[in-house]
Parts: C-alpha cells; structure tokens; sequence
C-alpha cells in the first residue's frame, strides 16, 4: 500500500511543519511527506531546502480558491483545504492511502496502528478529543470540546475507496463557504462536519490508542511516563503529541487555548515539552530567512491595504461563494465594507430620526460583541448614535481597522458635491465580473456607453447569487465615482436596500438611474421603497417599463440590452467545436434555473419539439443549454430516453456560448414571460429564426416577419412559481402552434434563411451596441436640459 503523509500550513508556520518532517523521519516513518502552503512563496523563501514537496494550495483543483483565501481567516482556510489536499494525493497522485497531520505535530514513534487499520481495510481513521469526561472546573470542558467537535481533525488518515472519496468530495463543498468559527451556528472551522462520518462511511476507524493525538485537551487522562523502549501516555506507547497552542519562545505557556495545565504541572511531557521548543528554534530560519515573521500572502487585499476578520466576514455575508479570480476576490475597492447594514443602517445619511448610520463592517464587529450589544442596542437610535460615536474612537483600534477603511467611514458623514459641480458623465454600477444575465446586461451597457463616448467609469458589485469569475474587456474602478450621473443595474428586489448594496457616498449628489429587469406585468408592493433612492428608472422593454410607470410619478425609460452582432459562424465547424452531430438539423432552446423553471417553461419547449417530429434517422434534434442549480430531474430522464437530446449542463464560455447559437438552426422559447429575452436576441442577432411565445418583453423586437411569435393565453402565476407572483398572470403558450411552428420551420429552408436574415437586422437596428448607446446619449442630454 502506497501511503503519503501531508500537514497543511501558511508560511510563518513553516518551522512547525519542518519539526513534524523531522520528527516522522526520526520515528522511522519513510514515507513520502507533502507540505500544502496555504499562502504563496512569491520568492520570499527557497521552497528547495525545505527538503520535502511544497504545493501551494492556488494549484490544486479548488475553483473557489481565492474566495475562500478572502472569506477565511489564515486558520480558517489552512483547514478549509484539507478534503482538497487528501483528495489530490490519492487522485492524481495515485497514492492508496493519506495520513494528514497538523504542523504543531511531534511524532514520537511509527503510527504503526494507523497503518494496520488502513492495510486491515479502514477507509477512515479517526482520533476522538476525549475517551472520558473533563469534569473538574477547568477550561476547556465537555461543552466546549462538543462545540468544536467529537474528532480532532490534527489527525487523520483515508484510504482510496469510494466511500472514503465520496466523504471528501462531501466535506471539501461544505467547507467552500462553511469553514468558520461559529459555535452559536454549531460550526467550529472543518471538523464538526466530520461528527458525521461514522454514519457516512461505514468504513470508519475510531482509534481509541492513548499514545495518538495526546494534548492539552486528553491530557489529564493521558499522564506521560517513560519507559524502557520510550515515553508512555496513560501506559502505553507514545506516538505522537499534538502541541496546539504552544507558542514558540514561551516555555512558560503549554498551551494558550486552555488553563488545566501550567508547565510546572506537565509532568512526564515536560522534557518532551522543552524538545519541541528547541526543535521550532532550530528549524526557525529557513536559508537565512526568519520564517515566523513571513507576512500571510492572503493578508491584504490587492493594492496592499490589510484586511481585518470583520473584513472578511462582511465579503464573506455578500458572496455565496464560488469561482473567483483573485483581482475579484482581493478588489481593493472599499465600498462594500462602508454600505449600510440591511436593516440596521439607515435609510440616507442625516436623514432625521434614524439614528447615525451604521456600516456593514460596523454591524459585523457590533455582531461578535456582547457587550457592545447590552450597552449599545442598534434597534434604538440612540443606541446607533452611542455605537457609532463608540466606533469612531476605539472601535476602529480595537477591530484591527486599516488606515483607509478608517478614513472611507469618515467620509461618509462630510458633504457630497451636488450635480452642478460634477463633470457630466455616467458611472455605471452592476455586477461586472458576474457570470449570469444581469453581468453579461451590465458589460454590454458600459461597452455601450463607451461606444457613444459617454464619459464615465464602470464600478463592480459583490453578486450574491453568483460566481465572480468573468474578466470584464474594461478596467474596473475602485476610486469614487466623479461625474455627475450614476446608473445602478440592480434589480427593484436589491434596490429597496440600495444604500446597503452601494455604498452612501456614491449615491450622493449624483442624478441616480436605476437599471431594471423585471417579468411580470405589475411590480410587487414589497419593491415600492426602490423608488425612493432614485430620479428615474431604466427598463430593458416596454412591457418592464409599464410594469414600473404604474407605480411611479417617476421618468421611466425603455433602455434595451446591448446584444452584441458577432460574425455568422460556420455551422460545421461550431458543431465540431462542441462535439455536436454534424448531420441533423439542431434546434436548440436555454435556460437558467436560478430565473425560475416555471417562468423559463423548459419542459414545454421540449414537449413541443418531441411531439412535432416522430423519432427516426432523419429527425431534427434538440440541444438543452441549462445553468443553475434547479432540479433537473425530467429533464435528464427524457434525455437518457432519447438520444436526440443533447443535454448541456457545464458552464460554457461566451465564447462557447456564441459558437453553440451560431451552431443550430433555430432556437425555441415557449417562455411564460421574459423581461427582454436575452438569448432570444442573441439568437436572432446570430441570424437564427426564433420560435417563441409572443408576449412580454421579447415583442420590443419580435414581429411575424421576423421569427414566429406563438399565441397564447394569459393564465395565473401558480403559488411557488415565481416570487411575488401571487395574483399576477403570464403566458401559457399554445402548444399545437408551437408544433407546427417548429414543423413549419424544419421542413423550410428558404423560411428559416428568410426569417434569420431579418432577425438579424431588427437586432441590429433596435439593440446593438451603438443604437443604445446612442439612446443613452440622447437620454442623458435630456436630463440635462430638465436640470
């Protein structure tokens, strides 16, 4: 059996992780050792003398990488990336079997009941905190080692299984957003979830040896002694000893993370104790460098600013996590940390009665402090004026506050310039780097701006919902905004909150126009306070911007989606490209189901296509774009049936997007309602003929002579089917024309070819990048000349 050992540190940990290579070297254990740097060597140290493998996590197949780096506190992600290194030795490394333990490790003799249990057949080893009470009046107690979990996780040990794979693939996903410590939410970084694994993996091996994983935490149970062939815990062979908290230089302190045991009362470890003092001393330098004061390479956000654990939780409580590069995840743009507190922040700065506005970073410090709480309620406005006023003297000492985050707050409460002194221009605000609709709208809008020589800058936004993992073809802005219009592509739902998702100083003095999609024919009561934060509203059709007038004195504007006009591919070679059948005329129809299965009507679009063309070899087929995490189920059921459904679900690139457009002959939507429709544009700008339901926000651009409109009839929004939908209508499309659409698309060359051509030009005409932009022109002169 194949087995390798790996501890996982950042680079001031480095002498830790050296004594424990030392240490297995010493105890006769040969086995190859691997060292994961949860940080970067970016040149400050020769990774080649440390004398064993140095992989920096960055490199190893975690997507979410750099957002984990930025959510996580050093100690949070160097235990977030455990399943992730275990799993990479035995996968690519082809290794039967992986060991894990802690830097803070000494190893004392060969864990050779580690390796009987895996050669036995364990697929999992773990070692318990405790094999009996801590009932004396010390810390920590029984409480406290069930708050943190039943196994420590300094140790471990998997042997390649599919059970054992399975659970590491399990516990790496909980651990992309879910590694923190956070007792009150019952999550102590990575090892509560492994209370779990016995009733996951029936292969487990609870190894209950007393000389394995002694520590501050057993010790009491466990009195070290030395024997003949070497030092006994509780009796029996002493194998490793785990050091948590021991701080190198200060042989006064066992450990900072409890109070049973002063060093006097160590007894039998005490030389053991001192050992390890001297080991870290000798391994403290590294090639001349002094490893310990190595600064964490995740430390400071891009432009060197440091970044602070409330910091980090705040980006954390924005981002649902996922694939991040690091100039997204590291933006040194401040604003999000000074947006206000979703319901706690008020509403304007200054406005009355409210109390002093309190930040997100303000809020998540106030959050972790108990004493804040009773002496400083946020419920009162009192309590926001005293916490505010608290803040600004010591709370930004006492939070480890940079120096400029401390001065962007202080900003917040000096006066705006108004309109009148700002350049014109319009800064565009939206979620820039976002791979969805609502990202690829709000790039195409400032391409669109830039095209009609608009001045202005684009300023990005954390998106929730969605990976940060798009490059934007423009610079991105991390200074305040200057001119003296400001557009925010955020939807009515997030704009009710607007100065929690902008910050309050970029909102000010500025006439502020809110980019709006919505699907529905009225908006939703709960939505009306967006209105209050903005001059006018922008909506991508005529359908969304009815939807908006009816509730507001407000200007509202129709302000189409840019569609971009790429060149008609060469079909053959797209197909190619995305291992699609050269042959058979292909339709194709997509969706997102974060928008909503029901709305998108999926299932309809393939209904019709099956019942318009009888299976056989000269049969059309359909290809199914989907993205999201909604259920799939039919869907997948219906393709496993029928080969003539190519089933797409991995995030394509735009690239790959356009190519799979430009690679069918026609796409369908028998949508219930859109707003604009992007793919339904995009489609028709590709030359394509477009089958689709002939309502809502697609009508803008969708006439009979160039795509086929289905009638329909209007039918109530079932409960569930849609947020906000109760009491509101939307299609329901025909079914039999959309078959004898889709019959009369296929079996007419000239009909699509005709159809395609005039798609494309009415595109072209109503949403190409220069005939929005210069709608946007137009507009703002406007507003000007109202001024």
């Amino acid at each position: 059996m194949r087995i390798a050992y790996c501890t996982i540190c950042s680079s001031n940990y480095l002498a830790y992780a050296r004594t424990l290579h030392a240490s297995l070297r010493a105890a006769g254990e040969d086995a190859p050792f691997f060292l994961f740097l949860a940080d970067e060597v970016s040149g400050r140290f020769d990774a080649s003398l440390l004398g064993f493998p140095c992989i920096e996590t960055r490199d190893l197949p975690i997507p979410n990488h750099f957002d984990m780096a930025m959510r996580y506190s050093v100690m949070e992600m160097n235990t977030a990336v455990k399943p992730f290194a275990l799993d990479w030795l035995m996968e690519e490394q082809g290794f039967d079997a992986v060991v894990y333990l802690d830097p803070d490790i000494l190893v004392q003799r060969p864990l050779a009941h580690v390796h009987a249990a895996l050669e036995q057949g364990a697929e999992m080893v773990l070692t318990p905190h405790l094999l009996a009470p801590l009932d004396d009046d010390f810390q920590p107690d029984d409480i406290a080692i069930m708050r943190s979990g039943t196994y420590n996780l300094g140790f471990c040990a998997f042997r390649r299984t599919p059970g054992a794979r399975a659970l590491l693939g399990w516990w790496a996903r909980q651990l992309e957003t879910r590694c923190i410590v956070d007792l009150k939410e019952g999550l102590f970084v990575d090892q509560r979830f492994m209370d779990m694994a016995p009733g996951f993996v029936a292969g487990t091996a609870i190894l209950r040896h007393p000389g394995y994983n002694l520590a501050y935490w057993n010790l009491a149970h466990r009195p070290v002694t030395e024997g003949q062939g070497g030092y006994l815990a509780a009796g029996e062979p002493l194998h490793f000893t785990h050091f948590s908290g021991v701080v190198p230089g200060e042989r006064g302190i066992f450990s900072k993370h409890q109070n049973r045991f002063g060093v006097a009362e160590l007894g039998g470890l005490t030389p053991i104790f001192h050992a390890y003092h001297d080991a870290l001393l000798a391994h403290a330098e590294l090639g001349g460098v002094e490893v310990a004061r190595l600064p964490y390479a995740y430390g400071a956000l891009a432009n060197g600013v440091a970044v602070s654990g409330a910091m980090r939780r705040v980006y954390g409580a924005l981002r649902q996590g996922g694939a991040t590069p690091y100039a997204a995840a590291f933006d040194a743009d401040l604003s999000p940390w000074v947006t206000l507190a979703p319901g706690i922040g008020a509403p304007g700065i200054g406005a009355p009665g409210i109390g002093a506005p309190i930040t997100r970073l303000m809020a998540e410090f106030h959050d972790k402090r108990p004493d804040l709480q009773r002496v400083f309620p946020l419920t009162t406005p009192e309590g926001r004026e005293g916490y505010a006023a608290w803040f600004a003297e010591k709370g930004f000492r006492e939070s480890g506050t940079p120096a400029p985050l401390v001065a962007r707050h202080a900003a917040l409460a000096r006066p705006q310039p108004g309109r009148a002194e700002r350049p014109p221009g319009l800064d565009i605000h939206g979620y820039l780097r976002a791979e969805s609709g609502l990202g690829a709208a709000v790039r195409r809008q400032v391409m669109a701006a830039r095209a009609a020589g608009i001045p202005g800058e684009a300023f990005s936004l954390p998106a929730a919902q969605f990976d940060d993992a798009v490059v934007p073809p423009f610079p991105i802005a991390t200074q305040n905004p200057r001119h003296d219009c400001a557009l925010f592509h955020i939807n009515a739902d997030r704009a009710v909150n607007l100065p929690s998702e902008v910050a309050p100083d970029r909102l000010a003095g500025r006439y502020r126009i809110g980019f709006w999609a919505w699907e529905l024919s009225r908006l939703p009561d709960a939505w009306m306070g967006a209105f209050d934060h903005l001059d006018e509203v922008w909506a991508p059709s005529e359908f969304s911007a009815r939807a908006f007038a009816r509730r507001t004195a407000k200007p509202v504007r129709v302000m189409p989606n840019v569609v971009e006009m790429p060149p008609i591919l060469e079909k053959a070679q797209a197909r190619a490209a995305l291992a699609l059948p050269a042959e058979p005329l292909l339709f194709l129809t997509g969706f997102d189901a974060h928008s909503f299965m029901a709305r998108k009507n999926p299932m309809g679009a393939v209904r019709a296509f099956l019942d318009a063309f009888p299976p056989g070899p000269d049969s059309p087929q359909l290809v199914v774009k989907c993205l999201g995490r909604g259920d799939m189920r039919a869907l997948q059921e219906l393709a496993a049936r029928d080969a003539r459904l190519h089933l797409i679900e991995r995030v394509l690139t735009p690239a790959e997007v356009t190519a799979l457009q430009g690679a069918v002959d026609g796409f369908i939507s028998l949508h219930r309602s859109e707003g604009f429709g992007l793919w339904l544009a995009e489609c028709m700008a590709q030359g394509l003929p477009v089958l689709a339901t002939g309502y809502s926000g697609n009508m803008d651009y969708m006439t009979p002579g160039n795509s086929m409109p289905i009638p329909f009839e209007l039918v109530r929004v079932g409960p569930g089917e849609y947020p906000e939908g109760s009491g509101q209508w939307w299609a329901e499309p025909d079914h039999d024309a959309a078959v004898a659409g889709l019959r009369a698309l296929a079996s007419d060359a000239a009909l699509r070819a005709r159809l395609g051509e005039a798609a494309r030009e009415a595109i072209r005409a109503h949403s190409s990048a220069e005939a929005v932009g210069a709608r946007m022109a137009a507009r703002l002169a406007e507003i000007r000349s109202e001024a």
